[in-house]
C-alpha cells in the first residue's frame, strides 16, 4: 500500500473521528500532509530520510518553525494510527518519532512574533461598531475567556442560576479527556446573559437562525475591523487577555483557574481552590 492510500485512509478515520470544517483537526490534518503525498505518495512506506526530506520542503516553503513541528507531529501520528491497523511495519511510528523538534535559534525556520493581549481600549471601539449579536459574543468573551468553540456552542442548559450567582459549564475540546470546566460568571457578564437565557436553546443564534462556527465568527469580527479601519486583533487574544488581567491581580493560579486550565491529575482539592479563585475573579473583574 502507497503513502497515498494510507492517507486516504486516515483521512477516512479523521472524518469520523474528529469531524469536517474549515477549522478542523481533520482540516488540520490534511494540510500537513500534503507534502507527504507530494513528495512520498508513491513509495511504500515512510522512512526517517523521507520525513527529513518532508520537513525540508517546509522550510523552503517558509513555514513557521512552531507550524512545520506541528504538522510533522500530524504525519507521525498518522503512522501510530496505521501502525495499529497493522497497515505498516511494527516500529514504523517509534522510529519516525526520534525526528527531534526544530528549536528556536537552530535552524533556518522563521519564529514570527508571539500574539499579544488584545487591551481593553481597543476591545471597547471594535465593540461599538459591531451588530448587537456579535457585540454580545465579543462581550461574553472579553469578561469570561472562553475558548470560542465553547462560545459558538454556548447554550441555555450550560448555565446555572440564582438570584446572584450564574456559572456556565461550556462544551469544550478536552472533554472527551473527563476535564469539567466551570466558568462562574460575573455581573457585568450576567447583564448581557440573562435576557438571552429567557429563552430555550443555542444563545447566539443569528437572522439565518444558525449559529458560527469559530471560523465564520473570527470572519465576522475580521470584516468589521476593515470596515471602520480599527487595530486588528482575534478572538483567542481575548482569551489571553482576561488571562493576563486575572494573573497581574490575582496570580498565576487564579489565571489558570479563570481559563479552565487542568491536567489529567490534578486532585479535586486543587480543583475546589480553583474554582473558589475563578468566583473571585468573576465577582471582581467580570
Amino acid at each position: 500500500m502507497t503513502n497515498k492510500q494510507m492517507v486516504r485512509k486516515y483521512l477516512e478515520h479523521c472524518e469520523d473521528y474528529y469531524g469536517t470544517g474549515p477549522r478542523s483537526t481533520t482540516a488540520a490534518v490534511e494540510l500537513a500532509v500534503r507534502p507527504l503525498v507530494a513528495l512520498c505518495g508513491h513509495l511504500d512506506g515512510l522512512a526517517l530520510s523521507d520525513l527529513k526530506r518532508i520537513r525540508l520542503a517546509m522550510l523552503e516553503a517558509n513555514l513557521a518553525r512552531s507550524t512545520i513541528n506541528a504538522r510533522i507531529d500530524k504525519i507521525v501520528r498518522m503512522y501510530r494510527w496505521l501502525e495499529c491497523e497493522d497497515y505498516v511495519p511494527s516500529g514504523t511510528y517509534h522510529r519516525l518519532r526520534t525526528l527531534a523538534h526544530l528549536k528556536r535559534g537552530r535552524s533556518k525556520a522563521v519564529d514570527p512574533p508571539k500574539r499579544q493581549p488584545v487591551d481593553a481600549r481597543t476591545v471597547q471601539a471594535t465593540l461599538e461598531k459591531c451588530p448587537p449579536l456579535l457585540q454580545d459574543m465579543l462581550a461574553v468573551q472579553w469578561f469570561t475567556g472562553c475558548r470560542s468553540g465553547s462560545l459558538v456552542a454556548a447554550h441555555s442548559d450550560q448555565f446555572i442560576c440564582d438570584n446572584k450567582h450564574m456559572s456556565w459549564h461550556p462544551k469544550h475540546k478536552t472533554a472527551y479527556l473527563d476535564h469539567e470546566v466551570e466558568l462562574p460568571i460575573g455581573p457585568k457578564c450576567q447583564k448581557i446573559l440573562r435576557p438571552l437565557l429567557k429563552r430555550k436553546g443555542l444563545l447566539f443564534l443569528h437572522r439565518r437562525r444558525s449559529t458560527y462556527t469559530t471560523w465564520s465568527y473570527r470572519r465576522a469580527l475580521v470584516r468589521i475591523q476593515q470596515r471602520y479601519n480599527l487595530l486588528p486583533f482575534t478572538p483567542h487574544q481575548l482569551r489571553h487577555a482576561r488571562a493576563n488581567l486575572v494573573r497581574s491581580r490575582l496570580g498565576v493560579e487564579a489565571a489558570q483557574a479563570v481559563l479552565g486550565h487542568r491536567t489529567v491529575n490534578a486532585t479535586q482539592l486543587y480543583a475546589g481552590r480553583q474554582l473558589a479563585l475563578a468566583r473571585e475573579a468573576a465577582e471582581k473583574y467580570g
